[in-house]
């Protein structure tokens, strides 16, 4: 199997061996315009090496790069490349990538769905748009940034899983970190498979994706919570098979339910 620092490296000596896109890439250039037309111009060659999901994303990264110091947009192609990641199963194609904009909407709507009752100080939607706040500057992104700040987290991030054929969001993980123990822990953050798909073990796919980040991050635990809630069952199994141990139990206010606390050395 080829590893995917490889493959990355592969599809970056790919990209800037195309003009437009090194100029744009090594130059303070923000001429959006100019980028994304000479992408679509050469679409067809690129397809012989980028999925299609993979070109609508560097789409979308065009634009974010544009905003940041050429010295760090390399970094941030790496990085962004990175965090694609695909499989099969049942002859079905899906792929994770990194949370953006255009999939926000989908990416709540499902947590919403599978997790109906939210605390007004914990909702989905508020740890969702954080992380995205984080990477960006401006007044627009000042309250998410102050929320994080007041519940004592220095950084998350969120992945989202697709199905290739609907492009439908249909699973969704994530890792922050506390304050108190960022520099030996993550933390795992909202992470859910609609229900009509948890047939085809995704649970376990995006499972595995985050113990892989975490580890990747150097960490020396992953710690997380989750309930005794049956939505939540696939999920707990997953993390007693992989050696999650329960450090801590506690009431869930409001319910018959117990907050599970885990925690696993990686």
């Amino acid at each position: 199997m080829t590893d995917i620092n490889e493959l990355v490296e592969r599809k970056i000596q790919i990209l800037m061996s195309y003009p437009f896109f090194k100029e744009f890439i090594e130059s303070d250039s923000t001429d959006i315009k100019k980028c994304l037309d000479n992408l679509k111009n050469f679409s067809q060659q690129l397809q012989k090496d980028f999925k299609d999901y993979e070109l609508k994303m560097l789409e979308e990264l065009i634009v974010d790069i544009s905003k940041i110091p050429k010295n760090n947009r390399l970094v941030e192609l790496t990085r962004a490349l990175t965090d694609i990641s695909s499989f099969e199963v049942r002859n079905i194609t899906f792929h994770i990538e990194p949370l953006s904009k255009l999939t926000m909407k989908d990416a709540i709507r499902l947590l919403k769905k599978v997790f109906p009752k939210q605390a007004l100080y914990e909702r989905a939607d508020v740890a969702l748009r954080a992380s995205l706040a984080l990477e960006k500057k401006g007044v627009k992104n000042l309250l998410s940034k102050l929320i994080l700040r007041a519940v004592k987290i220095s950084e998350v991030r969120y992945w989202i899983v697709i199905n290739e054929s609907s492009d439908k969001v249909i699973g969704i993980t994530g890792l922050y970190c506390q304050k108190k123990d960022q520099n030996e822990a993550d933390w795992g953050g909202w992470m859910c498979v609609d229900p009509a798909y948890r047939k085809y073990g995704i649970a376990f796919r995006i499972g595995d994706f985050t113990l892989a980040k975490a580890r990747a991050r150097g960490k020396k635990y992953l710690r997380l919570y989750t309930s005794t809630d049956p939505n939540e069952a696939t999920a707990n199994l997953w993390f007693d098979r992989k050696g999650f141990r329960i450090i801590k139990r506690e009431p869930l206010k409001g319910t018959n339910l117990e907050l599970l606390y885990r925690e696993k050395e990686l």
